[in-house]
């Protein structure tokens, strides 16, 4: 009996819970998959791929119904968090794993190893062998599995980022079927980036052009990497050739993005022929782009003093005219003071980059406004350096980086942050040695505390910081999970 069907334009999928259960709940059948109508447009392998679980499922649907009803009766009050453990915890109990990876191993057929060896040269890297083939694609019927929930609930409760709600249901499903020895998304992630990439020369033109709307390649790796995950992945059918298939796919959106998305044209500038008022084609050209830079420019000035405003206001933070005076002669700009702060202030102003629009002044007095946070809210560590006096002539104190990384990664902490608040850059960032590079420059630098104004007036002297590392690389790590 076929017991997921498609209707209304395949805007519906529909399950038969009331023959399955022989109850009258026909009213808890549908499915909406219009909050996300790419996913429309696959109905008929949604459909495909369901009817394969629930006919060789016992706890599907039960499991199915449940979740439904969740979503029907809590509404407002069934929260992401409790429905994404739902999703992945009673939607993918171990038979339904079991029936997917069944499937996947006895119907797939392309042989990728073999195609690989009998190339004459291999990227390790970039090569996608059978075994990672079949973890998406497995992966890839999970998906199809779970997606008319998805939406449903998207339908019902108002999810302010639902490309971000998937890429967290997707990542976890992905884990599912992984194995320890395979990181799947991060060789994603480095085949969509070493695409663009390669693009930087053969398309210099219409890099220079992004590069004008803040657009970088790693950005355009990101965007890049949420479409595949999210729009691409579940649509792959079984037995499918994955790497021509996403080499065709990264060619597409490039070419989209380069030719579509942005169109530019281009008018050759006369610099002989001038108009009645004597300007040349350059003389307005460069007439507009220093107005543009004016506007711009006042427009960066407003939102930061509106911003420094809105965050004393909101922080409950007052600094006198004597108190902004001490600072202004005495704080040092450093560039860990300015990693800090970026870190920091990125959250409330939008971006980082707005702080680079920022006179001394301004500058200044957003470190108070740090280190007054900081300090009001048990950072007493990062808070000494947001105004620390970097020592310039001292002598380094060495650390084990290697040994002191791998305490770090097995921290609770740390632990928390990979898990729950950074699970898909949190690889990254311990690949390029950011966090480590902070934590063993705080720690292996001489920095003098700056007293406070207060302070300054009592009569107290600057102090060396003197912190252990593990004291350091606790606090930042609390840090790291506020922003």
């Amino acid at each position: 009996m076929t017991l997921v069907t498609r209707k209304d334009k395949n805007r519906i999928i529909s399950i038969k819970f009331d023959e399955i259960f022989q109850q009258d709940i026909s009213r808890m059948n549908d499915f909406s998959l219009t909050r996300k109508r790419n996913f429309v447009n696959i109905a008929d392998l949604i459909s495909e791929a369901m009817n394969y679980v629930f006919d060789r499922s016992d706890t599907i649907a039960l499991n199915y119904l449940t979740v439904k009803y969740k979503i029907e009766s809590l509404q407002g009050e069934y929260d992401e968090e409790q429905f994404v453990a739902d999703v992945v915890g009673e939607i993918m109990t171990p038979d339904v794993i079991a029936t997917i990876n069944a499937y996947v191993d006895e119907t797939y057929k392309i042989e990728l190893d073999q195609q690989t060896s009998t190339s004459k040269s291999v990227n390790e890297e970039l090569q996608f062998t059978d075994d990672h083939a079949k973890i998406i694609l497995k992966t890839s019927m999970a998906m199809k599995v779970v997606i008319p929930l998805i939406t449903d609930y998207l339908s019902v409760n108002n999810v302010k980022k639902s490309d971000n709600f998937f890429l967290e249901i997707f990542g976890r499903l992905f884990e599912i079927f992984t194995t320890e020895e395979v990181d799947i998304l991060n060789k994603l992630f480095k085949l969509i980036d070493s695409r663009i990439i390669s693009t930087r020369y053969s398309d210099r033109i219409i890099w220079s052009y992004l590069k004008n709307l803040s657009i970088d390649t790693n950005i355009l790796t990101r965007q890049f990497y949420k479409k595949v995950i999210i729009n691409i992945i579940p649509k792959l059918e079984n037995n499918r050739n994955i790497v021509s298939y996403l080499h065709v796919v990264l060619k597409n959106l490039i070419k989209y993005q380069f030719t579509i998305n942005f169109p530019i044209s281009y008018k050759p500038l006369n610099l002989n022929q001038t108009d009645s008022e004597g300007l040349s084609d350059f003389d307005k050209l460069e007439v507009n782009m220093l107005r543009a830079d004016e506007g711009v420019s006042l427009i960066n000035k407003l939102t930061i003093n509106k911003n420094i405003y809105n965050l004393m206001s909101n922080f409950h933070i007052e600094i006198s005219k004597e108190e902004l005076d001490y600072y202004m002669k005495t704080v040092q700009i450093n560039k860990m003071q300015t990693n800090l702060l970026f870190l920091f202030f990125s959250k409330h102003m939008g971006s980082y980059s707005n702080l680079y629009n920022c006179d001394h002044e301004e500058y200044v007095i957003l470190c108070i406004i740090a280190r007054k946070w900081l300090e009001s809210n048990n950072f007493p560590i990062l808070s000494q350096f947001m105004t620390a006096i970097p020592e310039k002539y001292t002598e380094r104190k060495s650390i084990n980086k290697k040994e002191f990384l791998n305490k770090l990664i097995n921290s609770k902490k740390f632990e928390n942050l990979l898990n729950n608040k950074y699970r898909f850059i949190i690889p990254n960032l311990v690949d390029s040695g950011v966090i480590i590079k902070i934590i063993a420059t705080l720690s292996s630098n001489k920095f003098y505390h700056l007293v406070s104004y207060e302070e300054f007036l009592e009569g107290v002297e600057n102090e060396i910081i003197d912190e252990k590392i593990e004291a350091i690389s606790d606090e930042f790590l609390n840090f790291l999970e506020i922003i």
